[in-house]
């Protein structure tokens, strides 16, 4: 895992890379190190472990809380723009899980499909 709360996605050259960063989550997991974008998981707690494909509309808004929010209009217009193409590059799922082993097959699985 490259990181497992904050991490930086750049676009360079036309393609969208993940970039680990200081800043972990409580499980202090992190490489300082980099790779392409292949799929967005969003995360939900559920009593059944299942991973499903999702048009960017039903995960925009988890995903844009996650993300650095500029106040400024101009720079606002630019990030819905970038986002715009980033969920046209990428495979976007929602994993809904609880902690039972399955879910780590579950999710193994679904990513298995874009690689």
């Amino acid at each position: 895992m490259i990181n497992d709360d904050k991490p930086i996605v750049r676009k360079i050259d036309g393609k969208f890379y993940v970039f680990g960063t200081p800043w972990m989550g409580k499980s202090n997991i992190g490489q300082n190190t980099k790779a392409p974008v292949k799929a967005v998981f969003v995360l939900q707690r559920g009593k059944e472990n299942r991973a499903e494909r999702v048009a960017a509309g039903t995960v925009f808004k988890e995903i844009l809380e996650a993300t650095v929010v500029p106040s400024d209009r101009e720079k606002m217009a630019v990030l819905l723009s970038l986002l715009d193409e980033f969920f046209s590059s990428v495979k976007l799922f929602r994993l809904t899980c609880n902690t039972d082993e399955e879910a780590v097959e579950i999710a193994y699985n679904a990513a298995r499909e874009v690689l």
